[in-house]
């Protein structure tokens, strides 16, 4: 998906720059006056290469430069430049982009600039999203300290709400909640299975009268540790899926970006 997604894109940002550009040495009616501010004609580059000259002076700078800031920019939260080795490569890319910049006609620009606008502020909006979410999240339960009790009872109700968002599909909102959700419930569950586990070890190996008066104990934690067991493996299933969804949702708006 993520190759293809790229692919789509790469494909739909080629052709509109070939596009853009053929009109430009076309003189397309209207592209000699209908730039913004001081870049009125959106037929010229920021450089003539043949002759090095610059129709707007230190302004022709101006789109280049806000290209490469927003491209690094977009870097910061983009897939590529976290995976190992690729964070280098991908900025060393600035370089040769502000230089190709710099031969385009305007009119090719400001569509580069809108998309990789476009692309930043999405990146912005999942950003706060996610970090709203989280915000929201914050009075969720939180892992208890009694064996079998209320760490499990935090855990049965964090998996329910971790399937009552993930029902709710195409939402970046529902995805992050389910995701937060779940893995709550995964470190309560753990929790419990851990305390559990100490707790019937304990009892085993008591002594005498000491061990009949704990047996009803050991068989309780056992029903628990089948019961949080059950539970941990659907809130892993649910992380996992809702991990999935993020991160599908984010390379449908994002571009893999």
């Amino acid at each position: 998906w993520y190759f293809a997604n790229a692919a789509a894109q790469s494909a739909a940002f080629i052709t509109m720059t070939s596009g853009l550009s053929a009109m430009s040495a076309a003189v397309w009616p209207g592209f000699t006056s209908g730039g913004p501010l001081g870049l009125r004609d959106l037929t010229s580059p920021p450089v003539y290469l043949a002759t090095m000259s610059t129709p707007f002076g230190t302004m022709g700078a101006v789109l280049p430069l806000a290209i490469v800031l927003g491209y690094i920019k977009a870097l910061d939260s983009s897939i590529p430049a976290s995976l190992p080795g690729m964070g280098a490569a991908v900025r060393l890319m600035a370089a040769p982009l502000y230089c190709v910049s710099l031969l385009q006609p305007h009119a090719a620009l400001f569509y580069w600039l809108t998309h990789i606008g476009t692309h930043t502020a999405l990146q912005l909006y999942c950003s706060k999203k996610e970090k709203a979410v989280q915000d929201s999240a914050a009075d969720l339960p939180t892992v208890a300290s009694t064996a079998g009790g209320g760490a499990l009872v935090d855990g049965d109700l964090l998996v329910g709400l971790g399937d009552h968002y993930a029902s709710q599909k195409g939402s970046l909102d529902s995805a992050i909640a389910a995701s937060l959700c779940y893995s709550r419930a995964v470190r309560a569950l753990q929790a419990a299975g851990s305390v559990t586990s100490s707790t019937s070890t304990g009892s085993s190996n008591s002594g005498g009268s000491d061990e009949v008066q704990e047996q009803p104990q050991v068989v309780a934690s056992a029903a628990d540790q089948e019961q949080s067991t059950g539970l941990l493996s659907r809130a892993q299933a649910g992380l996992q899926l809702a991990e999935e969804r993020k991160d599908r949702w984010k390379q449908a708006h994002l571009g893999g970006q």
